[in-house]
């Protein structure tokens, strides 16, 4: 369990091994790493296409499970390895991360997909948690 949540630290170390310490002119509207995957829709079906916007959407699964849960294990909401592959373990945190939203009034189809109101969603908490990724580079 621990093991998974550091390996989700290890998004860091792989943003600076690709050398994303700053952003290039095509990503100079961005104001946050999450500025750069908002619009990407991830799904199963993507794979390993979008290693980095997966990445983060597995880490952030990893805090929201923490947030809204706590430490222990969940048969519906598992920890995630973050190695940038969306895969079945990742859809399941992201269906209990959208079905607690849902919960909670947001209007996210709980599909396993991450388009914009995930996105938005994940943008939301992860301000208010104070996540690196929120903010502004």
């Amino acid at each position: 369990m621990i093991k998974n949540i550091l390996k989700g630290f290890a998004v860091m170390a792989t943003m600076l091994a690709l050398g994303m310490t700053t952003f290039t002119s095509k990503a100079s509207a961005a104001t946050t790493p999450m500025d750069l995957c908002t619009g990407t829709v991830l799904k199963v079906e993507t794979r390993k296409s979008q290693v980095f916007c997966t990445k983060m959407v597995q880490d952030m699964m990893n805090i929201a499970h923490v947030h809204y849960i706590g430490w222990q294990q969940h048969p519906h909401w598992p920890f995630v390895a973050t190695d940038g592959d969306f895969y079945k373990q990742t859809e399941k945190a992201v269906v209990a991360y959208q079905f607690n939203q849902v919960m909670r009034g947001s209007p996210i189809a709980a599909d396993g997909i991450v388009g914009p109101n995930t996105w938005d969603a994940i943008k939301v908490d992860c301000g208010r948690w104070g996540v690196w990724y929120c903010r502004p580079v």
